[in-house]
């Protein structure tokens, strides 16, 4: 279906062919998406309330894009599972990111051309968001 190349907190997400279909990046709270021929879109992220750590920042929860298809919205939930929806209704779903094999699942008739290789680079960046790197 196509790839995600992810280099610090940039990601790029290519077709099967590797032509770019978008870039992501994360600053300062927000994710940037730059679709291919596109304007770029910026968005912040809300995070998950009530968190108590005195080391861990807070875990990203949501991000919503409007699209020409409409408002799609990625949800991280406490079990670090993700939920695509495209106006309200499921059309993805990325499980077991900590783990070698993970698990998709795609409505790719309801989920716009080009949207899933650029909806998981969103959730490698938002799953990242809360990372403590230990030296």
């Amino acid at each position: 279906v196509g790839v995600v190349r992810l280099r610090g907190n940039r990601a790029a997400a290519l077709d099967a062919g590797g032509a770019l279909l978008a870039t992501a990046e994360a600053a300062g709270g927000c994710l940037e998406l730059h679709p291919a021929g596109g304007r770029p879109v910026r968005r912040p992220v809300e995070y998950l309330r009530g968190q108590k750590s005195l080391v861990r920042p807070p875990m990203a929860q949501r991000l919503a894009l409007q699209t020409a298809q409409g408002r799609l919205e990625l949800r991280q939930s406490c079990r670090r599972t993700f939920t695509l929806l495209l106006e309200g209704v499921a059309v993805g779903a990325l499980r077991g990111l900590l783990f070698p094999c993970q698990r998709l699942w795609a409505d790719t008739e309801r989920l716009p051309e080009g949207w899933l290789p650029a909806a998981y680079a969103l959730c490698l960046l938002l799953f990242r968001e809360d990372w403590v790197e230990l030296v």
